[in-house]
């Protein structure tokens, strides 16, 4: 894959460099990671290592609040400009890296890891963010499922996504 450098840079206290990653799939846009992490992007399940296999095990049941909090307040510290939401609608690539920055920042799960679930979260917004304002609606999952999971697998080396309970449905 070829790497070039991306602007802006992730945040003044970040320290992390990105860069474009071009995906193997022709059909994905190119997503900017912070540096190092580009075995993550590969499918080298950048997270079945001791370390990050028990801080997931102990967070897996709250990722997706982990997660939500990542997209409204950005990691820790970040001011508005540098919440994930705001780096999403910036560009996919900058709200790609703001999550796996934010998610590393807030678990401690390595750089390889956590730019996973950055990619998710790229994933989700591009394909599924009309059925995901509620990420734990049974549309959001069904739509998560059948167009993310595949590249959260490979990435991460998972059997599947993080374990949700799901919110019933409101009929109107």
């Amino acid at each position: 894959f070829s790497l070039s450098t991306c602007a802006p840079p992730l945040s003044a206290t970040s320290g992390l460099q990105r860069f474009c990653v071009s995906k193997l799939q022709a059909d994905e846009a190119p997503h900017c990671m912070p540096s190092g992490i580009q075995d993550a992007a590969s499918g080298d399940g950048a997270c079945k290592n001791d370390a990050d296999l028990k801080i997931y095990n102990d967070i897996k049941q709250n990722i997706s609040d982990i997660q939500k909090t990542c997209i409204v307040s950005g990691a820790p510290g970040a001011d508005w400009k540098h919440h994930c939401l705001k780096q999403f609608i910036t560009s996919v690539e900058a709200g790609t890296a703001c999550m796996g920055d934010c998610v590393h920042k807030r678990t401690s799960l390595s750089t390889q890891c956590s730019a996973c679930f950055g990619e998710i979260s790229a994933c989700v917004f591009q394909k599924c963010v009309m059925h995901c304002l509620d990420a734990k609606a049974p549309d959001c999952i069904s739509c998560t499922k059948q167009n993310c999971l595949k590249g959260f697998v490979t990435c991460t080396g998972f059997d599947d996504l993080p374990p949700v309970t799901l919110h019933p449905q409101l009929v109107v």
